[in-house]
Order: C-alpha cells, then structure tokens, then sequence
C-alpha cells in the first residue's frame, strides 16, 4: 500500500506592497531583495522567489560556477541558496521583530547543483540554514501530528516551499549535506524533491562462492555479475576506505576501520523487497565484506577482484569478513523468487539528505512537509525536541516519501536510498521528545527507514507535567535494509526501563508486520514488528 502525497502547493498570492524594510539603525544591512506582503496558504506572511536572486548573478550575488544546470526558471546554487537565506536573516534580526512568516518560493524545474561537492567556506550543507530561530508560538496550526493536516499559523517561522514534489527536484552533491542547520527553530521546508546521485549502493548476480585463506584461516568468496551501470563493488571500497579514514585501506590502517560495506538478498522484481529468512540456521541478516576478520580484529584489506575481466568485465569477486567456520553464505545469495534469480545487494552508508542539530540551545518546530527524497535519505534531527512550555513539537516529517530513482540501464534498484531515512536524536546525546512523523513512505533504504533514540516523551518531568509525547503515525513502510523502525534507548541517558515511550499507531504497527517485507528471525537486527533496543 502506498500513501497518496498531495502533488499540490498553494503559491503565495503578491499583495503588491512592501513588507521587508531595513531598520532605521545606521549600522543595519539591506537586503538584496525586499521580500513582499503576500498571501501564502491563506496566511499574510512576506514572500521572496529564488528566482530573483538568479537574476543578481554577478550584481551583488556571486555566479553559479560552470556545471550547474537548470531547467526551471533560473539557475540555482549554493550562492544563490546562500544570498537568499542571508536575507531571511535579516528579516528576523530587525530592531522591530516581524510578525509574519518569511517565505522562500522556488519554481517547477530541475536545479541541478551537484557539481559543487563542497559547501560554501564557513558552510556545513549545498543549503544552510544555521543561525535562524525566529521567536514564536509554532509553525502549524491544529494537530497535524494526529492529523497529517499542515496548516500555517502565521506565527514568526521561516519557509522554503517548491512548486510541489513533481515539479521542483533540487540535486546536491552526494560528498556533502543536502541541507544543514545549527541554532535552528521554527523552520519548514516543503513542497519539492530532493535528489543526490546514488554512488554507493549497487547489485549482482551470484555466479559463484568458494574460500581463500588468510593468515591460516579460510574465509568465504562470493562472485557475482554487477548489474551494468551500478557502481563497481571496487568503487564502494573506495568509499567506504575515505569513510574510515584513507589508512584504512593500508595493512598499517586496518586499526582505524570502524564500519564494513554490507549486503543481503533482495527478490528481483519491478520492486525489490527484502527476503525473509526461514530459519535461524540461514539468516538474511546483513554480512560484511571487505575486512575478513577473527574476533573482531581485522586480518587484512581485501579489494574485489575480477576473475575474468575481459570476457565478464562486470564480474567480481569479494571476500566476506567472516570466517566460513563461523557462518557460510545465506542460501538466498544462490537462490531464485518465481524462478529468477535473487538480487545480492549492498551499500555504504555515505550521503545525508539534511542535517538540523542544536543540542545546546535546544532546537524546535523543524519541519519537513511533502518531501521527496531519492538517493540520499538521512534526514538528521539532533537536539531538536518539541517545547515544554508553548506547547509546539520538535523535529517533525509530514506526507513525504523516500523513494528509488529511475531504472540505470532498465534495470530498478533495490536500494533507495545510499543512508537510512529519519534519524532523531543520537545515540550520545540528551534526551529528546515531542517529535512526530505522519504520513512516511519509505521502501527500500539503506539503513532504518526510521530511528528514534533516548526519547523521553510521555514520561514525567519531574514538576508535576509531562515531556511532550513523540509518535509515528500513519506511514508504510517496508524492505528496509536494517530496521523499519528502530526505538533505542540508552538508560544512562534516559533512566527508562522497559519499551521506547514512542508511540507507534496500529496502521504502521499492521503495514510492517503484514506488509513490510522485513525479517522477524534477524535477531537484533530485524524489524517485524517495531525493534525495541533497551541495552
């Protein structure tokens, strides 16, 4: 079953007057472009188009470098991105504080910036949005958590909003943030696609398995035929050696490697979903390649290796970490669904769609609505948490989506994103609450679809109230490659015992149980039903 998103936006409505004027001190700056009153979903808030800002292109605005590309309106950057926020800023920093909602309008079209891979000097993202934290009651009116309605209040709040997921796709390079902010509170950004070209997942064919020793001991080999147009298990290596620190790759760097390249079975259909297991015996569990080791310490660095690369150039063989002593390869590795053969696919954990962190001031009203997200999907939510007092919620995901991107050379991927999907919190950090996502399709990630850790809603505030609740309502989602929906808590954080107090409504509850292509029998790894972690 798959959630309908509204493909709609309402554009704001210009009134024709001015709105933004500087403050009268000697020492405030000037915009660029004075947003203007306009009506926007029925609100009066001051509106400013993305498009104007192109048209400063080396007046005031610094030039889209060579390689970006537009099909909408103008061409969009990392510069223009940056002129336009540094205006928002000083809308909510004049003398006299706004009352209105500053909104950011961005055409239909594909604005295509991934050809700058690094952000900006003194930036985290390709969009950052640090620093803006208007004073205000809420974003949204009603209970949109309970409701998956998102209606303005028309409160302070800074708005980026597309023409709608269909028609506004903005790409950013997979080697940084799509979007980042610290010091951040009563932000939404709605209404459009965002895209990272997906380089570190990919997908094969088994062809063979046998052994090799290393150090005396014999570990497994699986050979497999590369789907063409996939990245080359080689170039994951790759990623995943820069991940760990480039020593990683070397004899003298194995110490630094703290993360693996991973693959499981996956049914090769217009829709690849994860394989079940079928007994404790033959886990589809996730399995390591790359760093074969004994005990946990690593023995070597073993690249892939191409068997026979002039006549099968998209054959190669990998070296699984562990020992065959230990466990061999899953049957469904070598097995068929409807008589074709199974997917073998694998991924590194490697782009972060949006990135929000503020655990020191703590962070409110972050908010994402009717989003897509194709590639990359991490969407990180750190020290965000909902108010204790004005009674609005923290980091929250409405009617959005992660989806896979168009079939590469015909054939759909099984993966559709290179990361996992919403992240709230950290392990490491403070507690967290009042958070919500309604209205999630997420299929096929690359990590957990959803992840909340040592969330504290629901439970006493020591004063006589409570901390605000943190739900997942309403959301399908299913074939993720760990957990569907991971609720973690660490009791030396939150002092909980038992459950995460997360509430997960009985439509999710239902979709992935009956219908979320999971895997009950993954121990501390599966995802049928919701996967508690009380360590």
């Amino acid at each position: 079953m798959r959630l309908k998103l509204k493909k709609h936006a309402s554009r704001a409505k210009t009134a024709g007057m001015l709105l933004f004027v500087a403050g009268a001190s000697a020492h405030a700056a000037e915009p660029l472009v004075p947003c203007q009153a306009a009506l926007f979903e029925d609100v009066s808030v001051c509106e400013v188009n993305m498009a104007s800002y192109a048209e400063l292109a080396g007046k005031g605005v610094a030039t889209c470098p060579t390689g970006v590309t537009s099909t909408g309106s103008a061409r969009l950057c990392e510069q223009t991105f940056a002129a336009a926020i540094d205006d928002a800023k000083l809308y909510f920093a004049a003398p006299r504080p706004h009352t209105e909602p500053y909104v950011i309008t961005i055409d239909g079209g594909t604005y295509d910036f991934s050809s700058q891979t690094r952000a900006l000097q003194w930036k985290n993202a390709a969009i950052d949005l640090t620093g803006i934290a208007p004073a205000s009651a809420g974003c949204l009116a009603g209970s949109p958590a309970d409701t998956g309605i998102v209606t303005l209040s028309g409160n302070p709040c800074f708005i980026i909003s597309g023409a709608g997921p269909e028609p506004t796709n903005l790409v950013t390079a997979d080697s940084i943030n799509g979007m980042a902010g610290t010091n951040v509170s009563h932000i939404m950004v709605e209404n459009m696609t965002m895209i990272q070209p997906n380089h570190s997942t990919t997908q094969g064919i088994f062809v063979s398995q046998a052994t090799r020793s290393i150090d005396g001991v014999d570990y497994p080999t699986l050979t497999l035929d590369i789907a063409a147009g996939f990245p080359t298990p080689p170039e994951l290596f790759q990623i995943n050696c820069a991940k760990n620190g480039l020593p990683s790759c070397t004899v003298r760097g194995l110490a630094t490697v703290t993360d693996d390249i991973y693959m499981r079975a996956y049914t090769n259909t217009a829709t690849p979903r994860l394989i079940e297991s079928t007994s404790h015996q033959d886990l589809n569990a996730q399995y390591a390649w790359g760093y074969p080791n004994v005990d946990g310490v690593i023995r070597e660095a073993v690249r892939p290796t191409q068997p026979d690369a002039t006549n099968f150039p998209n054959r190669w063989t990998l070296t699984l970490s562990g020992p065959v002593s230990k466990r061999t390869i899953p049957s469904y590795y070598s097995g068929t669904t409807g008589n074709v053969a199974n997917l073998i696919c694998m991924k590194v954990d490697h782009a972060n769609a949006f990135w929000f962190y503020d655990n020191i001031s703590g962070g409110t009203d972050i908010i994402m609505n009717n989003m897509v997200w194709i590639g990359a999907a991490r969407g990180t939510f750190r020290g965000i948490k909902g108010s204790l007092t004005g009674g609005s919620l923290g980091a929250q995901v409405y009617n959005s989506s992660i989806e896979r991107g168009p079939p590469v050379d015909g054939t759909v991927a099984c993966l559709s994103s290179q990361s996992g999907g919403m992240q709230f919190g950290h392990p490491i950090d403070p507690p967290i609450y009042g958070n919500a996502v309604y209205g999630l399709h997420a299929d096929g990630t690359g990590d957990d679809s959803i992840a909340m850790f040592n969330d504290i809603g629901g439970t006493s505030d020591g004063h006589g109230g409570y901390y605000p609740q943190s739900t997942i309502r309403h959301s399908v989602i299913g074939s993720s490659f760990a957990r569907d929906i991971l609720l973690a808590n660490v009791p030396r954080m939150s002092r909980l015992v038992g459950n995460s107090p997360v509430h997960v409504d009985a439509f999710t509850q239902a979709e992935i149980n009956d219908d979320g292509h999971c895997d009950p029998l993954v121990l501390g790894q599966g995802n049928c039903p919701v996967t508690y972690v009380n360590p």
